[in-house]
């Protein structure tokens, strides 16, 4: 009797699980969705105030291990943890002040422009935000609920999809010493038509574009460096905003690793 009472509740959950897989959003878009597309309009949000700064501990030996043993260790840990927590105010603070006439939704936005090259039409953020029509109306359904509609864009465009681009920014420090700029966006492909979601994924410019440095070298100069990191970031988005709509943009030879292996083999050509 109980093993017959294990098996029905193996059962329901597989079922369960099946049915909550079967609701959920697809997190790849279907080739036959994709060639059905005529002009898509890539909209950009920016979650959040400003620039997230966070902490994952990492590679920096803990300075109370060896003269104290293992309670050093647990003081060391307390007094660190005060101590970092301390100093990442002091840096949210330099990041909001070097960051004060730093647009980073018109950079993202810029990168769109720019690089977004698809098979299809394409409206790009910077066109979105200049028509005054970055958001999109949202409205009661029948059930309560609030859904998105982009009916007035798809007018006004001609568009007959959207790209939701729900972004955030932030640095990323290990240790006590190293950073690097970080970007992750919530991308949603939405056919304006039946407001259906065809994609929605997490993407994150770290796989493919995280350099560290030490994090002072990101507070100097304005946070010059910073802002550098954080556009390539942004040229990383697009690339894997793309590359989950089943278009493999390193063909256009615009991104700035390819750039920079350009310069590269051009400065080699020269000096022979």
């Amino acid at each position: 009797m109980m093993r017959i009472k294990i098996a029905w509740a193996i059962l329901v959950g597989i079922l369960i699980c099946l049915l909550v897989s079967c609701a959920s959003t697809p997190t790849a878009i279907h080739q036959k969705e994709l060639q059905n597309i005529r002009k898509m309009a890539v909209v950009t949000f920016l979650t959040g105030e400003g620039a997230h700064i966070s902490h994952y501990g990492g590679t920096t030996p803990n300075p109370y291990l060896s003269p104290f043993g293992p309670l050093g260790l647990l003081v060391g840990t307390a007094i660190q943890k005060a101590a970092m927590q301390l100093t990442l105010a002091n840096y949210s603070d330099a990041m909001k002040s070097g960051l004060a006439d730093f647009s980073p939704k018109s950079v993202l936005a810029e990168a769109f422009a720019r690089l977004f090259a698809m098979p299809f039409e394409t409206v790009s953020p910077l066109q979105v935000e200049k028509l005054g029509m970055a958001r999109h109306v949202e409205k009661e359904s029948g059930e309560g609920t609030r859904t998105k509609d982009y009916g007035v864009q798809a007018n006004k465009l001609g568009i007959d999809t959207v790209l939701e681009v729900d972004f955030t920014y932030g640095l990323e420090i290990h240790g006590q010493t190293m950073a690097a700029a970080v970007v992750s966006a919530d991308i949603t492909v939405i056919n304006v038509g039946d407001n259906v979601a065809l994609l929605n994924k997490r993407i994150s410019a770290s796989t493919m574009a995280k350099t560290w440095h030490r994090v002072d070298e990101f507070m100097r100069h304005n946070l010059r460096l910073y802002k550098e990191e954080y556009s390539k970031a942004c040229e990383a988005i697009v690339f894997l905003a793309a590359l989950d709509l089943g278009i493999n943009l390193g063909s256009t030879g615009k991104f700035y690793w390819q750039q920079e292996n350009t310069d590269n083999a051009l400065s080699e050509g020269v000096g022979k």
